[in-house]
């Protein structure tokens, strides 16, 4: 049996069975003797995407990670979740693991979220971390089995001020803009 991708599903005059990524096949052979059916499941594997989001992190903003995997859709009727170990954070010997939760029903695309903090971890921190360290996600992928990972730079978040206040008398009064952000030392 030959399978293809065509958005129509289903059979054709070719002998292809068309599919999409994360179907469900049912394959079931009708054995003689013994008279016993003899049925099998097969998923369409998809490789998944993982993203996080911002761009940049920094200590005490949030990440979300997101892993697109339609194969990972389990039950096209409710929002799936991408068990806990097959998705880690780890920074040397400090490991998290994370849930991801799928965005709606049969959408195949499954979000978490954590804080990045300086003191201890907790249910939805991960650190400690510092700016200059180097935060590696890795996704486990069960279908087709394999990783993806990324390396992601923590920054330190910059710091503006101005004096002598935010109010200034136009043509009377200097204005003096301090920025502070070691990352641009």
């Amino acid at each position: 049996l030959h399978t293809s991708v065509d958005p129509t599903r289903g059979f054709d005059f070719t002998g292809d069975m068309h599919v999409q990524p994360g179907d469900l096949l049912n394959v079931r052979y009708n054995d003689v003797s013994p008279a016993t059916p003899v049925e099998r499941g097969v998923r369409i594997a998809t490789e998944a995407v993982l993203t996080r989001s911002p761009l940049l992190l920094f200590v005490g903003g949030s990440v979300t990670i997101t892993v697109a995997d339609m194969d990972m859709d389990r039950d096209v009727h409710v929002a799936d979740t991408i068990a806990s170990a097959l998705v880690t954070l780890t920074k040397g010997t400090v490991i998290k693991q994370l849930l991801l939760t799928e965005t709606g029903p049969s959408t195949g695309i499954f979000t978490g979220a954590v804080t990045l903090t300086a003191g201890v971890m907790g249910a939805s921190t991960f650190g400690p971390v510092v700016p200059g360290d180097l935060l590696t996600v890795t996704y486990h992928d069960p279908m087709p089995l394999n990783g993806i990972s990324m390396v992601l730079p923590i920054f330190e978040r910059g710091v503006i001020t101005t004096s002598p206040s935010p109010w200034v008398e136009i043509g009377a009064e200097i204005v003096t803009v301090t920025v502070v952000d070691a990352d641009m030392n």
